[in-house]
């Protein structure tokens, strides 16, 4: 599911935003150490298109996507999107494209 869920924050085509269930689930699994399934994920980004059969793929160049999507999204847009599904809204105010760079940088495989 971990997988599942990398390719919507990494694909969910809203302009710059992503759902901000999406990262709320991402931070999730980063903080609960639950590994990245990479080969489905390869596979979910082949079917769909974003990647190319010959191009390489692993953990790193995983991470650097992630970088890449991190730095051009509408934190704000997701935080206003999650946060009247949680009691404690604090915890969105960390989030921020360095905040989710450094989750990123915890990825297990």
């Amino acid at each position: 599911m971990f997988a599942g869920k990398v390719g919507d924050v990494l694909t969910r085509q809203y302009h710059n935003r992503v759902k901000g269930r999406d990262l709320y689930d991402f931070q999730w699994y980063i903080d609960n150490e639950v590994r990245l399934n990479v080969d489905y994920l390869r596979s979910n980004l082949l079917r769909g298109g974003f990647i190319s059969e010959g191009d390489s793929f692993n953990k790193d160049i995983v991470i650097g996507m992630l970088h890449d999507r991190f730095e051009t999204l509408d934190f704000q847009s997701a935080i206003d999107d999650v946060s009247r599904f949680i009691q404690n809204d604090s915890a969105l105010y960390d989030w921020t494209p360095e905040y989710f760079i450094r989750l990123s940088n915890r990825l297990l495989t």
